[in-house]
């Protein structure tokens, strides 16, 4: 896990949200794996050498509460920390576009984070989307997609992709 990664290796403390995984799932979302009590190198899973923090908590544009699941906006996140003092990663199953959509509109926000990874779901709509993805037709929703993308790009750089493994179903080869 990258969490586990950023802990382990570079010794940063981390805060995983994640109100999707079931937590006997996920130890650390459960809070039982270890957490900066010992030494990883011969456990068997998950484990921690730096301190983490998890929450029950999704991300999406607005505060609110679907179907049982708190989601916050990533900015109320960010609030009072420094520039380039965040490594984000974001796995929103969906919700994404919408937390990306408002990143890109603060430059302040955009400042404090140091490097940024994601996975993306170009055509999955999930409940906690805005309302207006919802209402777009597909091949709209995908070109809005792919402007926030090349938004990004232009204050982050993108290191690597497997979007080529992960395409939702899409087969263009047999079409």
């Amino acid at each position: 896990l990258w969490s586990e990664k950023m802990s382990n290796i570079f010794k940063m403390p981390t805060q995983l949200y994640d109100c999707f995984i079931p937590p006997p799932r996920s130890p650390p979302i459960a809070g039982t794996a270890p957490n900066g009590t010992q030494s990883c190198r011969n456990h068997p899973g998950h484990c921690y050498e730096t301190p983490y923090k998890p929450f029950r908590i999704c991300l999406t544009a607005e505060e609110k509460v679907i179907s049982g699941r708190k989601y916050e906006t990533l900015e109320s996140h960010l609030e009072g920390r420094s520039p380039l003092s965040v490594h984000l990663k974001i796995d929103s199953e969906g919700t994404e576009w919408a937390v990306l959509e408002r990143f890109l509109a603060s430059q302040a926000d955009q400042d404090k984070v140091r490097t940024l990874e994601m996975e993306v779901h170009f055509s999955y709509v999930p409940e906690g989307d805005d309302s207006k993805a919802r209402r777009m037709e597909e091949s709209e929703r995908l070109e809005s997609r792919v402007r926030i993308m090349e938004r990004l790009l232009e204050n982050f750089v993108c290191t690597g992709t497997t979007l080529e493994v992960y395409r939702e179903g899409w087969k263009p080869e047999s079409e």
